[in-house]
């Protein structure tokens, strides 16, 4: 801890506290004293947590000489579990027991704890409001509390569920993530949930604890009675059901889903939309330390120098934007040293890098044949696609439309349902990834330097006839330019 947090402790030694672990359980009472490695609380009157289990390992509990339910005489808390700790009114102090001719002062704030409080009240909350930092956070209405510890259906509780969906994450990203955190908000309605990256919202949806959710399939029409509403992750259709309409239901070819599954499905596809934002520092330090551990004389010649911590950063920052597995580090590093010490900026490091990693590139869309699904992108396309970013023609008729529908197409008849790979030329390859990497989920784009080891196999060429407008009344850029230079009659 601090130096700073300690002495915001000591501040509050005989006020009523609320301490908070990093494994999110509150704890409500009196602190007593603050030591280097702990703080000693009496009268815990309350704990509340969404957890099922886990930190009660981490807490040493004194002097519990019988079952009390969910309070405790005494309690002593390791520092490094604290997540944050603030002060509650002083009217919410834990009751002492004291007989009729005791001093009354007994009970009596202290003149030093008074002013104590004044002077943390005077303080800005971000001493200990900063210490909870979480990276991803679900948080629900207080109808819906029991729905998430029920489990629903399946029997796993949302917060199960939420780690069970964290470490496929990891797996699939290749490191590790910081645990999501889970809690209950009374400023929202108490049938909604939001989930929040970095403190902010990109999620928000209303759940009916009692009733099913019948996704209804695109252009597919149904006779589902209900409120057609709009599914929190991919905006579809859908309608709450009763538990009894789920065979009529599925029969009409809709895909029904408890409440839990639907916050779940919502965590899952706004997490992975944008994986950069879980990477950490912390994340790439723990990647180094079981690097060092099979490769100690490769990491003790390359970091810190030539490869700093920020430059590594960095680098897998950009990688896992596009979704690059990063469990590999040892290659990834070491091309870093290569190419640092000569790269002019970081977005040309990233490029050597990655010509440097065919296998990782790669390696996921492989199939056993040795060779990978893809659509090649002529250079004349690529360029007609970046001209007409904002070209004049209708939606359906635009360049960039055409080549979602061809590859929206050609991915719904691939078993797997994901866009095959997108190979285009070296300084195209990121421009057009950019272009297409929010209208196309999971895309992929690779240039030709960088699929070297793998044959790819291509099926479909788009060149710049395909992506011509079905307008024809549409003039060519060569006409269009005659006209410009045609001298008036």
């Amino acid at each position: 801890m601090s130096r700073d947090f300690t002495g915001f402790l000591q501040r509050l030694q005989g006020c009523a506290v609320s301490v908070v672990t990093w494994d999110h359980a509150r704890l409500l009472g009196t602190l007593e004293s603050v030591s280097d490695d702990c703080i000693r609380m009496t009268g815990v009157v309350r704990q509340d947590s969404h957890e099922t289990g886990g930190w009660g390992d981490r807490l040493l509990i004194e002097d519990l000489l019988e079952d009390r339910g969910n309070q405790w005489p005494e309690i002593i808390i390791q520092r490094n579990v604290i997540s944050t700790v603030t002060l509650v009114d002083e009217s919410r102090r834990s009751n002492v027991t004291v007989d009729d001719q005791e001093d009354s002062s007994l009970v009596s704030p202290a003149p030093q704890v008074v002013a104590a409080q004044d002077e943390i009240k005077a303080v800005d909350d971000v001493i200990h409001a900063s210490l909870d930092s979480e990276t991803v956070c679900v948080e629900i209405g207080i109808s819906l509390i029991e729905l998430t510890r029920s489990g629903g259906p399946c029997g796993k509780s949302l917060f199960a569920r939420m780690t069970c969906e964290r470490r496929c994450m990891e797996e699939k990203l290749g490191f590790q993530i910081h645990a999501f955190r889970f809690s209950s908000n009374l400023q929202i309605a108490k049938d909604q949930f939001r989930i929040l990256i970095h403190g902010t919202e990109v999620c928000r949806g209303t759940i009916e604890p009692q009733k099913l959710l019948a996704i209804v399939p695109e252009n597919t029409p149904t006779t589902i009675d209900g409120d057609r509403i709009s599914e929190p992750a991919f905006g579809l259709t859908a309608v709450w059901i009763d538990s009894g309409d789920r065979t009529e239901a599925e029969r009409q070819g809709c895909t029904v889903v408890d409440g839990l599954s639907v916050i779940i499905t919502a965590l899952s596809y706004h997490a992975r939309r944008q994986p950069e934002e879980l990477l950490t520092y912390d994340a790439v330090a723990v990647g180094v330390d079981l690097l060092s551990k099979t490769h100690p004389v490769t990491v003790s010649n390359l970091i810190p120098h030539p490869v700093s911590l920020r430059s590594l950063y960095e680098v897998l920052r950009c990688l896992v934007a596009e979704r690059v597995t990063i469990q590999h580090l040892l290659p990834i590093v070491e091309s870093v040293a290569r190419h640092v010490e000569h790269a002019e900026s970081m977005q040309a490091l990233v490029a050597c890098v990655r010509k440097d990693i065919p296998l990782i590139l790669c390696g996921p869309h492989t199939t056993e044949s040795r060779n990978f699904p893809a659509i090649q992108l002529s250079f004349d396309a690529a360029e007609q696609l970046l001209k007409f970013q904002a070209d004049k023609h209708t939606d359906n008729e635009s360049p960039r439309s055409i080549f979602i529908k061809e590859v929206k197409r050609l991915s719904e008849s691939m078993p797997t349902k994901i866009p095959p790979v997108i190979i285009t030329s070296d300084s195209q390859r990121e421009p057009i990834w950019n272009l297409f990497r929010r209208a196309i989920e999971d895309i992929t784009v690779l240039s030709t330097q960088e699929i070297s080891v793998i044959r790819p196999e291509i099926l479909l060429t788009i060149d710049r006839e395909l992506l011509q407008p079905s307008d024809v009344n549409a003039i060519s850029d060569n006409a269009t330019e005659e006209i410009r230079v045609r001298k008036p009659r």
